[in-house]
């Protein structure tokens, strides 16, 4: 049974080996002519799970850093104020078996890439999905360069701005939350070297700063700064120019803030890359399939990263989908049974966690003194917090027990 992907961001290339790992043909389609991009990603135990079915899970922990703990700083006065420090990531490796990480997003996605082909997925780059329609049980994908292809199945797994999705749904424009982030990665500064396995928050007036670490030492982390901004800033991944920099600089109060001196201005100061980017989600479809084209991953459920969620998530559907494809396979049950059972499964729980996500970003970056002396507090309560716990009952996932497939 062949199977058409479209994308090969973190999802398609996971969905690409649990198919091959199943008997299926898959074939990979990217519209763009590189792979990677980004600035982190968190792969939480759910994830794990899954790249422990392709018998790659232990080969994934060498390459990022496990996350033990978290540590959260109020910047409204003349000195960073430490509001929170928790074990909870080491709480969640000694329950769920597996770790919270953190690794380079561009890493992890020419890993995944690199690990498909390894075992016989083709990927082809400039070639993305332009039409698709379905004839008889086949579907016929036109491609961005003119070519054909024709597959018993097409998996939308195109990202936020997804094609596929568009030509099932109709086109509608991603709700642009009014919050922009600048990321980018940098040496590890003297003054973080011994929180090697931390996620370290900084809260301030209309702006929040994240970094954990990337690499096995932690001589390497990743930072995101959220700010509010009404003018959207649609993300291309490209680095900033000298002179872009120069402009945010002049302008970022990590920068101009004496607050912020210290460890979050050497983070940034010691950056490699710059990148600028606002954040988009949408709202939840009522169902991800069409006849033999179905959704997953941003393309279903795009949400905002406050949770770290966005590629967890997606290994969740690539498990859920591929089992549900094997019962279609194997002719125990009708295709449409099949990818009901998987949005079944699936919508509640992604439609929940992109809620929570923006919730989340609205709760990080508020403006005023007393809106933030009212956060700090509730930032006091740690993983008591409602959208927390959500965050901690999502890596019980992607099921329960023995693997199904």
């Amino acid at each position: 049974m062949k199977v058409i992907i479209a994308g090969s961001g973190v999802e398609g290339p996971v969905l690409g080996m649990l198919l091959k790992h199943k008997g299926f043909d898959p074939i990979i389609y990217e519209r763009s002519t590189h792979i990677g991009g980004g600035i982190g990603v968190a792969p939480a135990p759910q994830t794990f799970r899954v790249f422990k079915i392709l018998g790659l899970a232990d080969e994934l922990l060498s390459l990022g850093a496990p996350i033990e703990s978290i540590v959260s700083y109020s910047v409204l006065s003349s000195r960073p104020e430490e509001l929170l420090r928790t074990n909870v990531p080491s709480e969640v490796r000694a329950s769920e078996g597996w770790p919270i990480m953190g690794i380079g997003r561009d890493a992890f996605v020419k890993w995944v890439v690199s690990k498909a082909q390894e075992r016989g997925v083709p990927v082809h780059l400039g070639k993305g999905v332009k039409n698709v329609r379905e004839v008889g049980d086949k579907v016929i994908v036109t491609l961005t360069d003119g070519s054909e292809d024709e597959a018993d199945l097409v998996i939308g797994a195109d990202g936020l701005h997804s094609i596929v999705r568009e030509l099932l749904f109709g086109k509608e424009e991603a709700d642009f939350c009014k919050l922009i982030e600048l990321g980018g990665h940098s040496k590890t500064p003297e003054s973080l070297l011994q929180h090697k396995s931390t996620i370290l928050h900084w809260y301030g007036d209309g702006i929040h700063l994240v970094s954990f670490p990337v690499n096995p030492m932690g001589t390497e982390r990743m930072w995101i700064c959220t700010m509010a901004e009404e003018a959207e800033a649609h993300e291309t991944w490209r680095a900033l120019t000298r002179e872009e920099l120069h402009v945010i600089m002049k302008e970022l109060p990590i920068f101009t803030d004496p607050r912020w001196a210290g460890a979050p201005k050497d983070l940034l100061t010691n950056h490699s890359h710059f990148v600028k980017y606002g954040l988009y989600d949408r709202p939840p479809l009522e169902k991800w399939h069409k006849g033999r084209i179905v959704l997953a991953g941003d393309a279903a459920h795009p949400t905002s990263p406050h949770l770290g969620q966005g590629p967890n998530q997606a290994m969740e559907d690539a498990y859920h989908l591929v089992r549900v494809l094997c019962e279609f396979k194997d002719g125990k049950r009708p295709l449409e049974d099949a990818l009901t059972e998987y949005e079944q499964i699936r919508l509640p729980r992604v439609s929940a966690m992109v809620k929570e996500a923006r919730k989340e970003g609205e709760f990080r970056v508020v403006l005023g003194e007393e809106a933030c002396r009212k956060r700090d507090e509730e930032l006091r309560k740690g993983f008591d917090r409602e959208t927390l716990q959500l965050y901690r009952e999502q890596t019980r996932g992607p099921y329960v027990g023995e693997s199904a497939i």
